[in-house]
């Protein structure tokens, strides 16, 4: 058995409107053909990913890092996904996603208009 490393590592300097531009042709990809090109190479994303958001601000610097984990493996293979062997347990609170049961509202949720509510007998 074989086994291999590739490493594609790159910083770039991008205004913001860049940045977000870059973020939805990645996120075109993934929706399209579950893929993402990173230096003209395209890279298969597998069906489940363990996603981590990892940001921090140290004076005027500040640092956003999206990490993405999967492990390659055949959609038949009852086993799917395995956590990544660096996993903290704070990554293990796997949190509801906006409209699902359990979550709860947000702080952006106002009450609709007046006519929306519910009368109040008094």
């Amino acid at each position: 058995m074989s086994s291999s490393e590739i490493r594609i590592k790159r910083r770039d300097v991008m205004s913001a409107r860049e940045v977000a531009d870059h973020l939805r042709q990645w996120a075109n990809q993934l929706d399209a053909e579950n893929t993402v090109t990173l230096d003209g190479i395209p890279i298969p994303v597998a069906s489940v990913v363990f996603v981590r958001q990892d940001y921090k601000k140290a004076g005027n610097e500040h640092s956003l890092t999206l990490k993405l984990n999967w492990t390659g493996y055949d959609e038949s293979d009852p086993s799917l996904a395995e956590e990544p062997d660096d996993v903290e347990d704070d990554d293990l609170q796997i949190l509801p996603r906006p409209g699902e049961p359990d979550m709860p509202p947000g702080p952006l949720d106002l009450p609709g208009p007046v006519d929306a509510q519910p009368k109040r007998s008094t």
